[in-house]
């Protein structure tokens, strides 16, 4: 075996161990690394788009990475390469990051289990709308009014008696006419009860115009 072709062996593995950080995610564990007392056990973690195992000892505040350096070997050749780079992490007093920061990786039946019941749980707390009780939407339909010649009263008789008066009323102008005529006018709510409210609109051009009220009420 030449040193090119483990160059290519390691770079395949290394590219194929890479990718597989990236997905998983950055200052991961993916088993072991656990408290146990004032000590923490060994395991592998990923970090910055590689996969190193993390070397277990005294718990302490942070996470230390070791590049140590390639043990030389003589190649074919008689050229002296250094080779079987080792890169490590362990807890210590001064490091690279928090281990506070390293999240535990679920296996994929843990999350595929935790997913299923999520969805299991969305499917029993979710209601076709006509189901829901307490909705703020109370009541809503339309008047048709045709031109204002200057100010009219509508008074809307609601099909439920409120508890109070504290509801909202909400209004929309329906031009049936020239969007320009039908755009100068003005209306307020008024003499609310827990039985009727009344709408006045009111011409603010003279001109002739051709309305209709869409209006709703809610009630918080």
């Amino acid at each position: 075996m030449t040193q090119f072709t483990l160059s290519e062996m390691q770079d395949s593995y290394r590219n194929a161990l890479s990718a597989l950080s990236k997905f998983i995610g950055d200052k991961t564990i993916l088993y072991g690394v656990e408290i146990v007392g004032v000590n923490v056990t060994s395991g592998w973690i990923s970090v910055n788009g590689e996969l190193m195992p993390f070397v277990g000892g005294p718990l302490n505040t942070q996470v230390y990475i070791t590049d140590l350096p390639g043990v030389d070997r003589t190649f074919e050749d008689t050229t002296v390469y250094p080779v079987y780079f080792t890169k490590t992490a362990t807890c210590a007093l001064l490091g690279s990051f928090d281990f506070a920061d390293l999240k535990t990786l679920d296996t994929y039946k843990v999350l595929q289990t935790t997913l299923e019941t999520l969805l299991t749980d969305f499917a029993a707390h979710t209601h076709a709308y006509s189901a829901i009780t307490g909705k703020p939407v109370i009541e809503k339909g339309s008047i048709s009014i045709g031109n204002v010649a200057v100010e009219s009263t509508h008074t809307i008789t609601l099909v439920t008696t409120q508890a109070n008066t504290g509801y909202f009323v909400g209004i929309t102008i329906i031009s049936n006419g020239t969007a320009f005529n039908d755009n100068n006018i003005t209306w307020a709510v008024k003499d609310k009860t827990v039985n009727e409210f009344k709408i006045v609109v009111e011409d603010q051009s003279g001109v002739t115009n051709n309305i209709a009220i869409e209006y709703f009420i809610i009630n918080f």
